[in-house]
């Protein structure tokens, strides 16, 4: 097995494990493979390239090629095709499940990165959350998003994942955490439970209280 081929099995049996996904995969006729991940729609704004190559980064575990990261206008080819340049034929290795994958908790995780850069940039010191509350230690700026869930209020998605990591850090089991949220006017069942499930799997940490301070 070259090493080409190694790189795509591992690539793919992380998506596979970390998202669910059995994406497209593809030899591209010369020395390399393209993998192909659909996608749901994602408003991504004018932080679309920067988001894209984040995305990239986080499913490829750091093997994409440096000359991809961040192109959003980049071609791949067509399967079955000869590739002019090598005459070789390029084929399918892996097909699609058919499956497209959910961005918001990458959207997250790129946010979470952002509001730490922010952060690192203007050198603001952290926050020191001194006393400790009456519910199992968690922090105020948590208590605080958590009234609002408890009031019927939807909280933005990086507000859902402080709450999310903080509950876990503090032992909640994932009832406790599917029935806070169930008070949210857009809950979702089986999107919590991914969410949690995942945010598990990833070994999230919770939110730093300068973060959160930039939450309000």
């Amino acid at each position: 097995m070259t090493r080409a081929e190694k790189v795509i099995e591992r690539v793919y049996s992380h998506i596979l494990k970390e998202y669910g996904i059995r994406p497209y995969c593809q030899f591209s006729g010369a020395k390399g493979y393209h993998i192909i991940v659909p996608l749901e729609p994602v408003q991504a704004g004018d932080k679309a390239k920067e988001f894209l190559k984040f995305m990239q980064i986080q499913l490829s575990k750091g093997y994409c090629d440096p000359q991809i990261l961040g192109d959003i206008v980049r071609l791949f080819r067509i399967p079955d095709t000869i590739n002019s340049k090598s005459g070789r034929l390029c084929e399918t290795v892996r097909e699609w499940d058919g499956n497209r994958l959910d961005p918001s908790l990458l959207w997250e995780e790129f946010r979470a990165e952002e509001l730490d850069r922010i952060l690192r940039e203007r050198k603001r010191p952290r926050l020191r959350v001194r006393k400790q509350t009456k519910k199992g230690g968690i922090r105020p700026q948590i208590l605080l998003l958590m009234q609002r869930i408890e009031e019927g209020q939807n909280l933005g998605h990086l507000q859902r994942l402080a709450v999310l990591t903080e509950l876990i850090a503090k032992g909640w089991e994932d009832e406790q955490i599917l029935e806070l949220f169930s008070k949210a006017p857009d809950f979702n069942e089986s999107k919590t439970r991914y969410y949690i499930a995942h945010a598990r799997l990833r070994g999230y940490k919770p939110f730093s209280s300068a973060k959160l301070g930039m939450l309000a």
